[in-house]
Order: structure tokens, then sequence, then C-alpha cells
């Protein structure tokens, strides 16, 4: 891409260009480059970086900057990622769940669920639970199975009594959404 021709040649030089970009859509997709590009070589500054872009075209470059970020120093990442807020905060989280999924299915879990935007949450789990890395489903879906039907149970419980002689209204639905 020409964005990292660029940034490799003169970094201001190749985000001041990007930042000219006519479509949004474009300016989002090289800033993501950019941000990959230099987090090769210092992912907490590429992510310092990409968390100062316009909303509009932020996600996938402070994306792109957490993943390189995150296989390379998850710890360092994750108490980055935990000291922001706001959207940022959650669009970083969507993009580290789904870095340290792929070592650890729980963290990337635990982390997907703190996403506090519904639908930055619902596309982080999904990618997560969707899309299982080897060894996933015996890493974690027993306990999240386990959590899902006690869940299920308790709502059933809460909602139609302590009789609820098997009917399962809000269980039902729980375990279609997630099972």
């Amino acid at each position: 891409m020409l964005a990292v021709r660029l940034f490799k040649q003169d970094p201001q030089h190749a985000k001041d260009w990007v930042n000219q970009l006519p479509s949004v859509e474009a300016r989002r997709t090289a800033n993501s480059f950019i941000a990959m590009e230099a987090a090769s070589v210092d992912p907490k500054g590429a992510s310092e970086w990409a968390a100062t872009l316009p909303d509009n075209v932020r996600d996938k470059a402070i994306g792109g900057a957490i993943t390189a970020w995150a296989t390379k120093d998850p710890e360092g990442a994750g108490q980055w990622v935990n000291n922001l807020s706001g959207t940022i905060r959650d669009e970083a989280i969507l993009a580290y769940s789904a870095s340290v999924s792929a070592k650890d299915p729980s963290a990337g879990l635990t982390w997907a669920a703190s996403i506090t935007d519904p639908k930055i949450r619902e596309s982080s789990l999904q990618r997560i639970v969707g899309t299982p890395q080897p060894g996933f489903k015996a890493a974690v879906y027993p306990t999240l199975k386990k959590r899902v039907y006690l869940l299920c149970f308790e709502a059933d419980r809460l909602l139609l009594g302590a009789d609820s002689r098997g009917r399962f209204a809000c269980g039902a639905v729980l375990r279609a959404v997630l099972l």
C-alpha cells in the first residue's frame, strides 16, 4: 500500500497525505496500515498516535496497533488498554480481546465482556466465540455453557417463580443467543 511506502520514507508526510484522502474509508484503511507498520517498531507510540485520530477513522488504526502490540507484549498492551476510557477503550479492547483469545480464550472473553458499548461488545464476543481458535472449545466452552445454563435457570426462577416446571422463557432466549 502506498501509505506504508510513504510512511517508511517519511512518517509525518504519510500521515499528512492520508489525512487529505477524500474518502473516509480510504483514510480508515490507510491509517490502519500506518498504525500496523509503526507498531512493528514502537507499538505503544503507534497506539498513542492512533488514539488521537478522529472518531470516524480511528477504529481500524487503533485495532491494528493494539493487535501488533498484543502479539509482542500482551501484558503491556493490556495495561495500556485498561487505562483508556470511553469509545477508544472499547475499540482497543475489541482488537486486544481478539488477539489474546488466540492463546487464552478465557482472558479474551473476559476482556470482551468488559466493553461498555453493546454493539462493540457483541462484535467482540462474536469474533471470539464465533470463530474459535484450535483448542477453544475444550478450554472455554464447558465453562461458558455451564455459566449460561446457570444464568438461564436463575432468570427463569426470578421471572417465573420457584416452580417454573421446566418452562424456560428467558432461559430459552439466552440459550438460543449464546449457545
